[in-house]
C-alpha cells in the first residue's frame, strides 16, 4: 500500500541556520540548510514499520560562544493524516558536539549537533475473513436490505436478539437488517468479512461499527487469534503486544491502516447499490474517522454509551437503550 505522509519542520536561529538532511526510510527529502519553516510531502511504502531520520549539523562553536540560538522543531509528523506523535517517540542523539558528550534523549526539539529519528511500528488492517466458519451469528447468512458487522456491540453481549441496534433498526426503518457480529473480533475481521459478504450475498447497504484499532487478528499455527492487550495470550504473542504497549496511541495505531481500509471502502461499494456507513464507540478512535472522512463512506453519529443508562447483564456491554438510540440515530441516514 501507499503511504502518505507530512513533515512540518520549524527552524528557529539568531545569525546561523542549522544544515539538516531528512530521510525518510532511503529517500532523501530535503538536504540543505534550512533558512525557513518548511512543510515536506513524502510517500512510504512498506506497511509494517516506519522510520524517518533528520541529520543536524551547523551549531558551531562561534554559534555557541555568541550564545545564538540555532534549533529545529519536528512541529508536525503525519501518515496518512494521522498523527506520529514525534515529541513522544522521536530519539535525538547529539553528536561531534565538542563542548558536551554524546547523548540520547526522547524530544522534537533539535537544538545541537546530531541525529533525530523516529522509527515505530505500523499495524496493517489486511484481514481474513472468518464468515463461513464463524457459528454464532445473530443471523442466518443471506441477502438482506442492510447488513451490520461489529464487536460484541453488534452482535449484544447479554442481551437479548430483539436489543440489539440492528434488530432495533430493522424495526425502525421496517426492512431487512442483517447482524453480522462477533464477540470478540476486532477491525481486520470486520472489514474483511463485509468484503466476503458483499462478494456473495445482495445487499443495499453495509454498516461497520468499529472496534478498538489496538484488537489484531493474527493468525498463528493454522489458527486466527482475535487478539487484544489484556488478552490472556501474552505467552503466544510477546511481539505484538511489546510494540502495542510501546506504541499505544490511538492515530499511530490508525496511521497504517488507513489506505487499506479506504481501498476496501471502495470495494465494498462496487459491490453494493447504497452506501457502507461507519461509526465507532471510542471517542478517539472516531476523531480518527473524521479526518479521514470521504464521499466513499457515511460517517454515521457516534455510538455514545452513556453512565446514565443501564448496562447490560454482564455489567461491561451496553444495554438495549443504549442500541436504541443509536439506531434512532441511523434511521435517518438510511432514509436519505
Amino acid at each position: 500500500m501507499k503511504h502518505a505522509g507530512k513533515i512540518t519542520l520549524q527552524t528557529v536561529y539568531d545569525s546561523s541556520p542549522s544544515v539538516i538532511t531528512v530521510t525518510v526510510g532511503q529517500e532523501k527529502i530535503f538536504d540543505g540548510v534550512l533558512e525557513k519553516d518548511v512543510t515536506l510531502d513524502f510517500e512510504w511504502h512498506d506497511d509494517c514499520r516506519f522510520r524517518l531520520h533528520v541529520s543536524k549539523t551547523g551549531k558551531t562553536m562561534a554559534v555557541v560562544k555568541r550564545e545564538h540560538r540555532q534549533e529545529v522543531v519536528v512541529e508536525n509528523l503525519s501518515l496518512n493524516g494521522c498523527n506520529l506523535h514525534p515529541e513522544k517517540f522521536g530519539q535525538f542523539k547529539n553528536i561531534d558536539n565538542p563542548f558536551l558528550a554524546d547523548s540520547t534523549i526522547q524530544t522534537n526539539r533539535l537544538d545541537l549537533n546530531g541525529e533525530w529519528t523516529l522509527d515505530v511500528p505500523l499495524f496493517p488492517l489486511y484481514g481474513v475473513p472468518t464468515l463461513n466458519d464463524h457459528k454464532g451469528f445473530r443471523d442466518v447468512l443471506s441477502d438482506s436490505d442492510t447488513a451490520c458487522f461489529g464487536c460484541s456491540f453488534t452482535f449484544g453481549s447479554a442481551i437479548e436478539k430483539h436489543q440489539t441496534w440492528p434488530a432495533i433498526l430493522a424495526s425502525l426503518v421496517n426492512n431487512d437488517v442483517k447482524n453480522y457480529g462477533i464477540g470478540g473480533s476486532n477491525n481486520q475481521e470486520i472489514v474483511a468479512n463485509a468484503y466476503e459478504y458483499v462478494s456473495k450475498h445482495k445487499t443495499k447497504n453495509v454498516i461497520l461499527l468499529l472496534c478498538h484499532f489496538c484488537r489484531l487478528q493474527i493468525p498463528k499455527g493454522g489458527r486466527l487469534y482475535n487478539w487484544h492487550p489484556t488478552s490472556d495470550m501474552e505467552d503466544l504473542f510477546p511481539e505484538q503486544l511489546s510494540k502495542m504497549i510501546s506504541h499505544s496511541e490511538t492515530s499511530l495505531l490508525f496511521a497504517g491502516q488507513v489506505p487499506y481500509f479506504l481501498n476496501m471502502i471502495d470495494s465494498i461499494n462496487s459491490k453494493i447499490s447504497g452506501n457502507v456507513y461507519v461509526s465507532t464507540y471510542i471517542e478517539d478512535h472516531y476523531q480518527c474517522l473524521e479526518k479521514i472522512k470521504t464521499k466513499d463512506f457515511v460517517l454515521l453519529p457516534f455510538y455514545e454509551i452513556s453512565k446514565d443508562l443501564q448496562l447490560a447483564s454482564d455489567g461491561q456491554h451496553p444495554g438495549p437503550e443504549h442500541n436504541r438510540l443509536f439506531a434512532e440515530s441511523v434511521v435517518q441516514y438510511l432514509n436519505k
